[in-house]
């Protein structure tokens, strides 16, 4: 795929997550397999996940999906930024929602700055 290409499926994911039929894959876990590697890294600032159905099992069982939302951030009038030469593509998002804990705590809005670093 091409990084344009790869934007635009992130761009999806990111959003209604990739069977489009939930909410984002930062809140449901639905991700697209065949758009990562088994063994890619997520780090986020309390965490680092080295394989995609770990993340995407931790994704799963933190927010409630139903009640949780994320929406992009623009910035130079983009959700996604595309670096030909690094070969990265990057975003903001932002997330709030109630964890799947028997309280239900709510977590107010927040901003994630993300960057996906792209293999050849």
């Amino acid at each position: 795929l091409s990084l344009s290409d790869l934007a635009k499926r992130l761009e999806h994911d990111l959003i209604v997550g990739s069977s489009g039929t939930t909410n984002g894959y930062f809140i449901s876990g639905d991700i697209s397999y065949d758009i990562f590697r088994d063994d890619c890294v997520f780090v986020d600032p309390t965490n680092e996940v080295s394989n995609l159905y770990q993340y995407q099992r931790a994704l799963r069982i933190l927010f409630d999906p139903i009640h949780s939302k994320v929406e992009f951030v623009a910035k130079g009038g983009s959700h996604l930024q595309i670096n030909e030469t690094d070969r990265t593509i990057r975003s903001t998002i932002r997330s709030r929602g109630f964890l799947q804990l028997p309280w239900h705590p709510y977590i107010t809005s927040y901003e994630t700055d993300i960057v996906y670093k792209i293999d050849e």
